[in-house]
């Protein structure tokens, strides 16, 4: 019952962030601007730019939603491509913009460790969408278009190193002890023991 209760209490929270965000997306929009596609990131797509949103997370502006919106007629350039497991991405590159993110609290550490938030400068823009069909990617790369912005070469993102380097580490042996299982790794000098379940 625990999990139940804990569970519509995040699925609750994530409903009352979509209406937020909605909300915060429809107080930015101009008088003769209407929403083409909607998603995560950016968070809408217009006839003439994409409109970013996201939440503050350090006091005293927590919570506080602020965003950026880059227009199509103002990408110098874009490029599409893929990650490694076949999502699409568009990479713009565009004049600065300074958006609010996370930045050291103190210039020099020596003694607090802190955040605070600041305006950052960005000049490239790169979002990743969950497929080609999704209508999201399609406003965007149709806004683009549109514009007329010189399209680059596409690109194909991989994980650093080879697929042998990246699972070296995830093998494992199991091996059946008198009393249960003990559950080991592959080490720098040797096996090493993980856990022991009776």
């Amino acid at each position: 019952m625990v999990v139940r209760r804990s569970r519509r209490k995040a699925l609750d929270a994530r409903a009352a962030r979509r209406t937020e965000r909605r909300t915060y997306i429809a107080s930015v929009l101009d008088g003769d601007e209407h929403v083409l596609a909607a998603g995560r990131d950016p968070a809408a797509v217009t006839g003439t730019r994409m409109i970013l949103a996201w939440t503050l997370m350090r006091p005293p502006r927590t919570g506080e939603w602020t965003g950026d919106s880059v227009r199509f007629d103002e990408i110098i350039s874009w490029r599409r491509g893929q990650t490694h497991d076949e999502r699409p991405v568009v990479a713009m590159t565009h004049p600065e913009h300074r958006r609010m993110g996370r930045v050291p609290a103190h210039r020099f550490l020596w003694f607090r460790w802190e955040s605070a938030e600041a305006p950052v400068p960005h000049r490239s823009t790169r979002f990743t969408f969950v497929s080609s069909r999704d209508p999201l990617y399609a406003a965007v790369v149709d806004g683009l278009r549109r514009a007329g912005t010189p399209e680059g070469e596409p690109f194909r993102e991989q994980p650093p190193g080879t697929r042998a380097h990246r699972i070296a580490r995830s093998r494992g042996v199991l091996t059946r002890r008198r009393r249960g299982w003990v559950r080991y790794r592959a080490g720098r000098r040797g096996w090493v023991r993980l856990a022991y379940r009776s």
